[in-house]
């Protein structure tokens, strides 16, 4: 009687505890995910603004974040990542302000 009782309220808790549980580390698993793919979106935008910076240097602003926000997404969409243009526009505007800001840090060589 006691172990039938028993076995009723851990079916019981098991079954309400289950749920939950597994729902919670699903949604930790998703907020982890997202904020890893942010970081690789962030240090590919870091990666394309320093290459358009060095070799793009006679080019448009416009035709220089074209080419940014190309490679971006040619490498998100290698890793699997699937981002829309409008988004990768502005983490790259994001990154290029980092990176300005960053320069401003540093006072100019003189040659």
């Amino acid at each position: 009687m006691l172990e039938e009782l028993l076995v009723k309220v851990v079916l019981l808790v098991l079954s309400v505890g289950l749920p939950y549980l597994f729902s919670k580390v699903g949604k930790y698993i998703g907020s982890n995910t997202k904020n890893i793919e942010n970081g690789i979106l962030r240090s590919l935008a870091y990666t394309a603004v320093q290459f358009v910076r060095q070799r793009l240097d006679g080019y448009s602003d416009n035709a220089k974040l074209d080419e940014a926000i190309n490679f971006v997404m040619k490498e998100a969409n290698k890793k699997g990542l699937k981002v829309d243009r409008d988004e990768i526009e502005k983490i790259i505007e994001a990154s290029l302000r980092d990176f300005k800001d960053a320069l401003g840090k540093f006072p100019k060589e003189s040659k």
